[in-house]
């Protein structure tokens, strides 16, 4: 039970604790201001008999105004005030003149910060002026000059110290990167714009104003992506290149590989072309090329596609033998039709003969046409349809009847 009791009120000692802190913390203002700079330095020597004091002032969470007041710490007396807007990434300096002040002496002096809810007392500095006849350090001049090659850019330092030396160099890129050389040399992994940033601090420790400027990176040209699409309609394939493009430029020349051969065997200035092949199956390669002269190729697909070869044993080998075709054809027919012409075919038979004799003539030869012409199977399909229907139905009118067919013959023997 001794031992229970033991933890109990160990237990509520802790939470007591844990109350108390939580409370400090909670009653903390964390919305202060603070110095988060100051020039002169402490302990600073070399420092001319008007000198010039400034504070940089920052504040969390906030953002207010400051009034700053700026005191000799010899009788607390007022030596000059500021505001400043602690809204300012980074914070506001605020800068005042101590004149009047004597040679080779030590002064002391504070800030108090006041943002209309805490008013405090920052610690106290000192400098040192110069002895008399003493000229005060003058403080560098930065300045650098840069030169790019693609994405990698070498600055060269040009800094001067009125009177002194430089020695010592901030660098910083822009992209996050800094340097402390004197003539750095620097590779962005991007294009784009950087700022860079120099400052530069002499023997005497005295640190320059920011020197800066903001370059543009364009790095190497980027080379054209090649994209075509194709369609095959029977023996033609029609290719467009629309889709190829060119990030920091234009595409000049297309050029067309029509079998993947490794000879490029039309070039055009236009993404779209045309080919006509023989039966078989191709690939077809594009080279595209743009205005820097970079270039890239694509192709139409590994598999490739396949011009289809028609059976000789139906299709007619050769034009000369399908013109004589076409000729015998149409000598029959419409000698066929002729002959139904006469008139005793017409008084016993009517127009139907002839007529069905020249349209079926007319059609025959337009099959041979098409086929030839390797349009769609369709249009030959129903060109052929026409032509055996309407010879059908010629020779069901002329042999209708025995009369009929005894007509038809005494008109071809006459």
């Amino acid at each position: 039970m001794k031992g229970k009791m033991q933890k109990i009120g160990i237990a509520i000692l802790l939470a007591l604790i844990t109350s108390i802190s939580i409370s400090q913390y909670a009653s903390a203002d964390l919305g202060d201001p603070f110095v988060v700079a100051r020039s002169p330095s402490d302990g600073a020597t070399d420092i001319n008999i008007t000198a010039t004091l400034s504070v940089t002032v920052d504040e969390y969470l906030t953002g207010e105004l400051v009034n700053v007041t700026f005191f000799d710490a010899s009788d607390d007396s007022v030596i000059g005030t500021g505001v400043a807007d602690t809204s300012l990434l980074g914070g506001d300096t605020v800068t005042v003149n101590w004149s009047g002040l004597s040679y080779n002496t030590t002064y002391r002096w504070y800030v108090t910060l006041d943002d209309g809810e805490s008013n405090q007392t920052e610690p106290t500095w000192s400098f040192t002026t110069i002895d008399e006849g003493e000229s005060p350090n003058q403080p560098p001049i930065a300045n650098f000059t840069w030169t790019a090659d693609e994405l990698t850019v070498s600055f060269t330092d040009t800094s001067t110290d009125p009177d002194g030396t430089i020695v010592s160099w901030q660098w910083t890129f822009g992209d996050g990167a800094s340097s402390n050389q004197q003539n750095p040399t620097h590779t962005y992994a991007n294009n784009g714009t950087y700022y860079i940033y120099l400052v530069v601090i002499d023997n005497d420790g005295a640190k320059s104003d920011m020197a800066g400027c903001q370059i543009k990176i364009s790095g190497a040209p980027a080379p054209p992506v090649a994209s075509f699409t194709y369609s095959i309609n029977g023996s033609t394939v029609t290719v467009n290149a629309s889709a190829s493009y060119d990030i920091d430029g234009e595409i000049v020349s297309y050029e067309w590989d029509w079998d993947s051969n490794g000879v490029y065997d039309d070039t055009y200035t236009i993404p779209t072309a045309s080919h006509t092949y023989s039966a078989g199956t191709y690939i077809i390669t594009l080279r595209v090329t743009d205005n820097d002269g970079y270039n890239d190729t694509t192709t139409s697909g590994s598999g490739g596609f396949i011009i289809k070869k028609h059976n000789n044993i139906w299709r007619l080998p050769f034009s000369w033998f399908a013109m004589f075709l076409m000729g015998f054809v149409g000598v029959i027919g419409f000698a066929l039709g002729a002959f139904f012409m006469k008139p005793e075919s017409i008084e016993h038979l009517g127009y139907a003969p002839a007529a069905g004799s020249i349209l079926s003539t007319i059609l025959i030869i337009t099959t041979i046409l098409l086929y030839h012409a390797n349009v769609a199977w369709y249009w030959t399909a129903l060109s052929v349809i026409g032509a055996f229907g309407i010879i059908f139905l010629t020779v069901k009118i002329v042999l209708a009847s025995p009369k009929r067919k005894k007509i038809a013959k005494s008109i071809f023997k006459g």
